[in-house]
Formats: structure tokens, sequence, C-alpha cells
């Protein structure tokens, strides 16, 4: 079995060691080909070398048959070899003619292919083209490249050129002159080539050769434009009165060219029979190329642009003084009186219109007396020139403006002081006084003192002494203005000034308090102690007597109205029996009266009902006694504390 495997490869490799024995050689001219294209003397040669028949050719000279297993591997291998050495070459490739003599060569590396034992010539192949081989190049007029149109009017026609044929897109065209042709004009269109492009090179590849660059051609078809003149479709017309005349126009929209025209008179108001007026046309959109605008739009060419009118058949204005017919009537008294204007209702009623319409305004119209001078002036709100607009809306010539009026006839007015007519009181306590208005009543007083309001600068807190100022006002309002304005009353005085007077006091000093009052004082705070003695004294009996020894005034140096504003205090030195030693000895006691008041008329207001007696004690021989030891103590313990708020007066017997 293994015998007749080895037979068939033994016979394979010896046909092998045959063939790689015998170098085969193949002609490289016979695998050269070559197609042609294009115009003569503008031909192209493009290579054809049949490398697939060539590789495959080399395959079968190495002994490779097509139906080996790695016959397509190795054909691979030997088409990359190939491709990769050799070089066919034409000697020339484009710009061919009819009967061209052309050769191919072959460039290829040493040794190429000895492992295949296959040799290659490379001797070159050599051709002569035949004489028709190319077509032959046709002559090209610039009309059939580049094609013109005309349109629009005569005057502003527009030349458009364009390349006909997509085949020439490189090519560029222009047209000179383009635009505001007229008929019977000359045009040159005129074809060009980008920089760096060859035009015979590129036409001739095309097969064409252009005779010239430019061709010209007269104008031609363009519509000839309608002529119009304005001002055959505008009226102008005139109204008002000579000397304030207007002037205006109208215009026929029927002509659709005048919907685009703007009109300006130079003059239109102002205006009296014989003057002339001037109305200018151009398009609302005026600007350089207005006219050429309305040419291509409308077909129109405008013949006029301005024309000039004159002012006829307005009627003359009349004559008028509208202060004929106004009249000044006064308010109030002389110094605040006012003025104010009406018509006449007697005046005839087309005057009564006029001055209806009219404004009149005086440069003083309040706060006027007797003997000023008040001007009246005529005017109209929104017009400046109120006699151009009266000859314009009436037809009438104001003869004056303005005049002036004198005032007189006034009543002047009552001169009054109002505090004739005001009672003022003072109440309460220096310190803390209060002060009081109060107005009379009754027929005899004026009705201005109804509304008159009055006020202190101060009325609470108040001394004997002040200066209180009393007030006269109205609410909202100066009093004096608002007084003679409404009452014709000129009040002399608003404010007045009065002296405190006829309040009590509080005690101040002992030399304002008569001697008996001050006798009765002492002898009420010696019965309060001796009722002491009887009531509160264990022994009674050790009392020996008592003396008034002087007194303490204390006043507030500021009236409180909730505290104690005064303070007596009668001093009594008091003799009493020891009850140890049996000897006589002193000691000091007080009897202290409150808010001592001293009235208008020199009397004193006293509640010697109201009073306070010591509260300290001290001892003797087993024996409490209400009091102080010495009149220094007493000073110390009720006098001194209070000296920061108080005023101190002092005194004794002898004083």
């Amino acid at each position: 079995m293994k015998r007749k495997i080895l037979y068939p490869i033994i016979l394979t490799a010896l046909c092998l060691l045959f063939l790689s024995g015998c170098t085969k050689t193949l002609k490289l001219a016979d695998y050269a080909d070559y197609q042609l294209e294009g115009y003569d003397g503008y031909g192209k040669l493009t290579d054809r070398f049949n490398f697939t028949a060539l590789c495959a050719d080399i395959a079968k000279a190495a002994g490779y048959r097509e139906s080996s297993s790695n016959y397509d591997e190795k054909l691979r291998q030997i088409t990359e070899e190939v491709r990769a050495g050799l070089v066919p070459a034409w000697s020339a490739a484009d710009h061919l003619k009819n009967g061209s003599a052309l050769t191919c060569r072959f460039e290829l590396p040493d040794d190429f292919l000895k492992a295949y034992n296959v040799k290659l010539d490379p001797a070159p192949r050599s051709v002569t083209l035949p004489s028709n081989a190319f077509k032959a190049v046709r002559a090209l007029q610039p009309d059939s490249v580049a094609d013109l149109t005309l349109a629009g009017y005569s005057t502003i026609g527009r030349a458009a050129v364009r390349i006909r044929d997509s085949q020439f897109s490189a090519l560029s065209c222009s047209v000179e002159p383009k635009d505001h042709l007229s008929n019977g004009d000359t045009v040159t269109v005129t074809l060009s080539i980008p920089d760096g492009l060859d035009l015979s090179e590129y036409l001739g590849e095309l097969g064409y050769r252009l005779t010239e660059m430019s061709y010209s051609r007269t104008v031609s078809g363009l519509t000839e434009p309608e002529l119009v003149d304005p001002f055959n479709y505008i009226t102008v017309s005139f109204d008002g009165y000579s000397g304030t005349g207007t002037a205006d126009y109208t215009a026929d929209y029927r002509k659709n060219v005048m919907y685009e025209l703007e009109f300006q008179l130079d003059k239109s108001s102002g205006l009296q029979n014989g003057d002339t007026v001037t109305l200018r046309v151009k398009p609302s959109w005026w600007n350089e190329q207005a006219a050429e605008n309305i040419l291509n739009y409308y077909g129109v060419v405008l013949t006029g642009f301005e024309k000039t009118y004159t002012v006829e058949g307005l009627p003359e204005a009349q004559p008028f003084d509208p202060f004929d017919y106004i009249s000044l009537r006064f308010s109030g008294v002389s110094g605040v009186a006012s003025a104010a204007t009406a018509i006449d209702t007697a005046a005839p009623e087309d005057a009564q219109a006029i001055l209806r319409d009219l404004t009149f305004s005086l440069d003083k119209s309040e706060d006027l007396s007797n003997g000023d001078v008040t001007t009246l002036t005529v005017s109209r709100r929104g017009t400046d020139d109120v006699s151009a607009y009266c000859m314009t809306a009436y037809g009438i010539v104001l003869t004056e403006t303005a005049h002036a009026y004198t005032v007189a006839g006034l009543d002047e007015p009552v001169q009054l002081d109002p505090f004739d007519y005001v009672t003022v009181r003072f109440f309460g306590i220096s310190g803390l006084g209060e002060a009081e208005a109060e107005v009379m009543s009754g027929k005899s007083v004026p009705d201005v003192m109804k509304v008159l309001r009055f006020r202190f600068d101060k009325s609470e807190n108040l001394s004997l002494g002040d200066t209180v100022t009393l007030h006269a006002d109205v609410n909202w309002y100066e009093v004096r203005d608002y007084c003679l304005r409404h009452y014709g009353v000129l009040l002399t005085e608003t404010e007045k000034s009065f002296t405190v007077e006829g309040l009590s006091s509080y005690l101040t000093s002992l030399e304002d308090v008569p001697e008996n009052e001050l006798a009765g004082m002492i002898t009420q705070a010696s019965a309060v102690f001796e009722n002491t003695v009887s009531t509160r004294w264990s022994r009674p009996e050790s009392y020996q007597g008592l003396a008034y020894a002087g007194y303490y005034l204390l006043s507030r140096e500021s009236v409180s109205a909730v505290s104690d504003n005064v303070y007596l205090v009668l001093i009594f030195r008091i003799t009493a029996k020891d009850a140890g030693t049996g000897e006589d000895f002193e000691f000091f006691y007080y009897v202290r009266f409150k808010n001592i008041l001293l009235e208008p008329d020199g009397s004193i207001t006293a509640d010697l009902s109201r009073y306070d007696v010591p509260s300290h004690t001290f001892s003797r021989s087993r024996v409490y006694y209400t009091g102080y030891e010495t009149q220094e103590e007493l000073y110390a313990a009720q006098i001194k504390p209070n000296l920061s708020a108080f005023s101190l007066e002092e005194g004794s017997p002898e004083d």
C-alpha cells in the first residue's frame, strides 16, 4: 500500500526537476497595449499593459498548474513581484496627433523572476498611430458659447450674458455696457479664462478652436417708456381769507405712478391774492436712482418736477375789536379783590361765537387794589398767532390784542382788633398755672370772630410774671389774608402778649406770712405737742413746758404737680424733768405743715389739720421721748436730705 503512494510523488518530483532545468523566455512587447481618446493634436494615450496574462504565463512557465492546491497562492506572489518590479512606459501619452510614432519601453531590475526559470525579453514595442486615430478639432464662434439677453425699458435697458453649455463652465463672460441701454446702442460680449488656464489646451481637449474672444450686438427690442406730466393729475386749491389764505392740493391716484410721488408746496399759509406758490414733486423715496426706479417699475418718464400757481379768489378780511364785547368784573375789597371777564350778552351772535372760541387772560387778576392797572390779553389755546388764526377761521382782523383797565370802585376793608372781643383768664398755682381765652358772644361781635381760633404759645405750667402770647388764626390759611378775602376785614393785630397774674403761689418766704397767721400756726403746733404729752407720755407730770425755737421753710426749686412743694417746719424746745435725777433737761420737737399757699390778696391758705411730727425717739433714764436731743440732730435728719430739691429759709423767734 505504501509503495503505491510513493510512485506519484516520485514522478512529480522528477518532472519538476526536468522542467527547472529549462528556462523559458517571454517577450514583454507581446503584453503591451494602449487605449486612445481625444482630438487630433490633443489626443491622450492610456497604458493598458496586460499584467494578468503575463503573470499567468510566468506561473505556467514555472510549472504551476491551475489544478494544484497552491496555485492561487503562487499566482498572487508572482503578481505582487511583477507589479512591484516591472514598469512599462510609453514615449508620449498626451498631445498626440494622427500618425504619431510611439514606443513602449520596459524597466525591470536585474535577476528579475529568475527564481521561476523565466526570462523576460525587454525589447520595446514601437507603433505608428493611424491617420484617423483622433477626431479633427472644430472651429468655435464666441456667440455659440455665450448667450446675450436684453430686458427693460429703453434708456434703462439691461444686458445679461451667460455661458450657454456646461462643458464650457471654466470660461467666464461679461458684457459692456450692461445697463442704462437704449435701442440702437452697441454692446460687446467678451469671453475670459481664469488665471493659469490655457484656453487652447482647455478647448482643444473639448475638440474646439475659438475663432475670437468677443462679439458685438446692436440693442433692440427694449420697450419705449411713457412720458407723463404729473401736474396733469394734480389740482391746487386756495381757501380762507386774503392775508391768511391757505393752499392745498389733491392728486388723482388713478394714475398708479402718483402713489410713488411726494408733493411739497413752498408756501401753504399766510397767502393773499396775487401771491404765487410753487408745487414741487419728487418720489417719496427720492434718491439718485428714483427716476430710474419709476421708469423700471411703471415704464414712465416724468416730464415735470415743479409748477407755479397764482393765488386768487380769496375774500378780504374785516376789522374786529374783541374788547368792544368784553367786560371786567371785580369782587372783594381793595387789596385782595379779584377780576374776571365776561362776554357781553348784548353782543351780536356771530361776535359771541368768535369770543367763545378765544381765551382772555389778565396779567393780574388777584390781590387788586383801587388804582391798579391790569391788562387783558386775547389768545387761543394751541395757537401761537391769534391774529392769523382769526383771519383764517373767521376772516377778521383783530384791531387790538391787549387792553389795559384801571381798577376802581372797590370797597375799602374794615379794620378790626380781634383781641377787643377776647377775655383772657389765668387760674391755678404759680408754676402750674393755666391760661384760658374766651371769645365774646352776642350781636355786637363781628361775624369774622366765629371763624377765628385763638391759641396761646404756652397755656400750662405758668408762673406769676410769665409772658404768654395769644395768637389768632384760622385752619389751613394765613389769617389776615383769609379774613380780608372772605369777610372784608383787615385784622390790625394777630397776636397779643399777656403777663401772668392772679395765681396762687407756694410760700417761699415767711416774710409773706402775716404775723397773726404765723402765731396761729405756732399755737396750733403747741397744742399738738401738749396733746401728745397728755395722751402718750407715761409720765406726763415730768413735762415742764415748751418754747418756740424758730423755723425751717423748705420751698421746692421747681414746682411739682405730684409732690409736696412747701414744708414749714416749726421748731420747739421742750423742757422735762429727768426721771432718774429729777433735774430738768431740754430736747427738740417739730411740727411740719405742708403746701402753704399765698393767695393773690396777700392771705395764705394752709390746712393746719395736716401736719407731720417726729417719729424718732431717744431714751433718758429708761424713759423714751419723741424728738431729738439737739437741734443739730433734727436738722441733719429732717432738713439736710431735702436741700437738693428745695430752697431753705430759716429763722429764730428774734427774727
